[in-house]
């Protein structure tokens, strides 16, 4: 559910923060902070059959809505 929105995440904590450089610890969807981008894998998790099942049975993930829109919707 994170990882499809960590650049943004960490787009939005490095204003919030007012740290720049928060957006260099992540790179195409792989945190970059311990391992370098080209050791991405070690944030991959081994294959799980109950994993994938599970992820089927979820709805497919929403397009980002607007702040002003989730206000509303949650009033």
């Amino acid at each position: 559910m994170i990882v499809p929105r960590l650049q943004q995440l960490y787009a939005w904590s490095a204003h919030e923060l007012a740290a720049p450089g928060l957006v260099d610890c992540v790179r195409d969807g792989a945190l970059t902070y311990a391992w370098s981008f080209e050791d991405r894998g070690v944030w991959q998790p081994p294959k799980s059959f109950i994993f994938q099942m599970a992820r089927r049975a979820l709805p497919p993930a929403r397009r980002d809505r607007g702040r002003d829109e989730r206000l509303t919707t949650m009033a």
